[in-house]
């Protein structure tokens, strides 16, 4: 007989709405965001649609150390992968859309070895270890749970 290998997972969506130590929804810069990307007269799709479009292409990727905050993050338009996330969790989660982060390891690889490098003040020698030994890192996603899916990038994720 072959083993299950599912794993469950609570379909409460509750604790994805509420602030955390890393996001809290309720900052006035959210607010007043979430109201300029149509939280108000958009539906859910068209609002999460433009606060992904919004967080994409408005906050752009940035090597800071150590990572700054959600207000921090808003205010300079750049941000770690996670700072990014964390825009467009708060997001999410003002408007009553669920959201979670997912992280995963992923392996370095040139591109993005060679970003560190430059954005990083000396980091070249770190940055050729790191391509001899095909280093991993961990990297997350937000996946947001929409028309009873949890999705990410408009992708069905459950």
């Amino acid at each position: 007989m072959p083993i299950d290998t599912t794993i469950r997972v609570s379909k409460s969506t509750d604790e994805y709405l509420r602030p955390s130590r890393e996001i809290n929804p309720y900052e006035p810069e959210i607010i007043a965001l979430a109201v300029k990307l149509g939280m108000r007269e958009k539906s859910k799709d068209e609002y999460a649609e433009a606060v992904y479009t919004y967080v994409k292409n408005m906050i752009y990727f940035s090597m800071e150390n150590p990572p700054i905050g959600l207000t921090e993050v808003l205010r300079r338009g750049y941000g770690l992968c996670f700072s990014k996330t964390t825009v467009l969790a708060a997001l999410m989660r003002i408007a009553g859309i669920p959201a979670r982060f997912v992280s995963y390891k992923q392996e370095m690889v040139g591109g993005f070895i060679q970003l560190m490098a430059e954005e990083v003040a000396g980091a070249e020698d770190m940055a050729q270890q790191l391509e001899n030994k095909k280093s991993t890192f961990t990297h997350g996603c937000v996946e947001i749970f929409l028309n009873g899916l949890w999705m990410s990038n408009g992708h069905h994720m459950d």
